[in-house]
């Protein structure tokens, strides 16, 4: 009887295994979206990029939603990963991303965001990923174009919501700036405007940017103010405060597929760069989680392949995605390609 009863043990514990091996097999791979939902206003055109790169995408991943506040970010990635989580689409600012460096490194799982910038902070957490290039490259384009149009006195005015970013990215084009002999000056967002300009760098949110562009025209007229990457968005596309603006960033929203189009159309916005970079990094995301990447072969396996987002082929090289920078000056809800670098 017991040497019956030990087989019956044996027997089951092969099929229970056998079951676990088939569940687990035949399971779809996660990836998780993380949305801020303290500015969930804000970031509606990121979240439609992402909603239409699903769409477009074969039933082969689970996408689920991972709503967080900003103050509790790193404890809901941390919850996130302990259920089993390893692939993340976010679109973060650099300073919220430097806050996940204790939860995320040593873990085998994968962050690829849409807009985090900052050199420093995507180097310092190993198994992050940006499709934006870096502010160094940022930089250094938007101090060629300065040198371009022949401007000598630029002010410079840094936000107060993202000073991870605004620090370094207005400091670096300082630098750039002076390596041309051109003049700078850095002033915080609520600091008073005295400084002689005749063109103005914004280095701020769009929140921002629409707060302070009456005390710019006040002051200067209308001299040229170019924001930075984080500042195009539908929050500025859809206010007259910013008529006349160049905005840079890192996307050709001139050459869009139809179906993207199509896409917006149906839900009445107009394509933006965080929109299209997000996109971006939904499809990258779910290349990664299909292949079952880990993450100690992630970097090797995005710099070996060519990808195809929403305008095209991009590549990946040093963790971010490569890039030319467009300079789109804004009229109404109209954007008009100024020039590009690299």
């Amino acid at each position: 009887m017991r040497k019956y009863l030990i087989i019956s043990v044996i027997i089951i514990a092969i099929a229970v295994v056998a079951i676990v091996f088939f569940f687990e097999k035949n399971q779809k791979p996660v990836v998780g979206i993380l949305f801020p939902v303290d500015s969930a206003t804000s970031y509606s055109d990121r979240m439609a990029g992402v909603l239409i790169a699903i769409r477009s995408l074969p039933d082969e991943v689970k996408f689920v939603d991972i709503d967080f506040n900003s103050s509790d970010l790193s404890t809901v990635v941390s919850k996130s990963i302990n259920s089993g989580i390893r692939y993340f689409v976010t679109f973060l600012t650099s300073s919220q991303a430097s806050e996940l460096r204790s939860v995320v490194n040593g873990k085998n799982v994968i962050l690829v965001d849409s807009q985090v910038t900052n050199p420093f902070v995507i180097n310092e957490i190993k198994n992050f990923y940006t499709i934006s290039p870096t502010d160094t490259i940022q930089a250094s384009a938007i101090a060629n174009y300065i040198h371009a149009q022949n401007y000598k006195n630029v002010l410079i005015i840094k936000g107060d919501q993202n000073p991870i970013y605004e620090n370094y990215l207005s400091s670096q084009i300082a630098k750039d700036l002076n390596n041309y002999g051109i003049n700078s000056v850095i002033k915080e967002f609520d600091q008073n405007l005295d400084a002689t300009a005749d063109s103005v760098v914004l280095i701020m949110s769009s929140e921002r940017v629409l707060n302070i562009m009456p005390r710019i025209r006040s002051k200067y007229g209308n001299v040229p103010v170019i924001g930075s990457d984080w500042t195009l968005d539908q929050t500025l596309l859809n206010s007259k405060k910013s008529n006349g603006m160049i905005a840079t960033c890192f996307a050709d929203l001139s050459d869009l597929p139809q179906s993207f189009k199509e896409s917006l159309y149906k839900i009445k916005m107009f394509p933006d760069p965080s929109m299209l970079l997000a996109y971006n990094a939904t499809i990258v995301v779910f290349i990664l989680a299909k292949n079952d990447v880990g993450s100690n072969d992630a970097q090797k396996f995005l710099d070996s392949r060519v990808f195809v987002g929403s305008n095209g082929e991009f590549t990946f090289s040093n963790k971010s995605a490569s890039s030319k920078v467009y300079f789109y000056k804004i009229s109404g809800e109209n954007l008009t390609l100024l020039w590009s670098w690299r």
